[in-house]
């Protein structure tokens, strides 16, 4: 039976430590049955241990994904790895989707969370500005992670503009929420 699959965002959490604050990125969605639908469930779940990542690439290496499911499960597959702080692996698996759709946002708004990560600020911002222009399916994200990068180069001041307009867009998303609330 075909999967077919939609790139759908959904709000996950790592921790930044040069913050403190969780950076924001979206996973990509799989509909239909079998390990890369797995390994999207337990990307939406949380997960973050390398039986998941062990999981995720026995989807990518089974042959078993359709076309559009194999660069999301690269996606997903990133995401675990940059929760568990792999950063350089995670950008890997992003460069990965990237190459079977190049202007995937997913995958470009989330490169420049591990970017963040890396503490590669400008690089971060390139690649999340990206993903704004390819129609991101949740630019809150975007605007909350460009913030968590304009406020560690330039202070305080610099990110709020940008947690602003991620309220604007999630007005209850208590990410960007707890950012402004936060006292200076």
């Amino acid at each position: 039976m075909t999967k077919k699959s939609l790139i759908l965002s959904a709000v996950l959490s790592f921790g930044v430590a040069q913050l403190g604050a969780p950076s924001a990125h979206a996973s990509a969605s799989i509909f239909g049955s079998g390990l890369g639908k797995e390994c999207y469930d337990e990307t939406v779940l949380g997960a973050s241990s390398r039986r998941t990542v062990d999981l995720c690439t026995k989807a990518i290496e089974s042959g078993a994904l359709v076309a559009s499911d194999l660069p999301a499960t690269y996606v997903n597959r990133g995401i675990i790895l940059m929760r568990m702080k792999d950063f350089n692996a995670a950008i890997a698996d992003y460069k990965r989707a990237l190459s079977y759709i190049p202007n995937l946002a997913e995958a470009q708004v989330n490169m420049g969370a591990a970017l963040i990560g890396l503490g590669q600020y400008g690089a971060a911002i390139e690649q999340i500005e990206l993903s704004l222009k390819n129609e991101l399916m949740t630019p809150h994200i975007a605007y909350y992670n460009l913030g968590l990068a304009h406020e560690i180069m330039a202070g305080r001041a610099a990110g709020q503009p940008y947690f602003l307009k991620a309220i604007e867009l999630a007005p209850e998303w208590a990410p960007a929420l707890r950012k402004l609330s936060a006292a200076p």
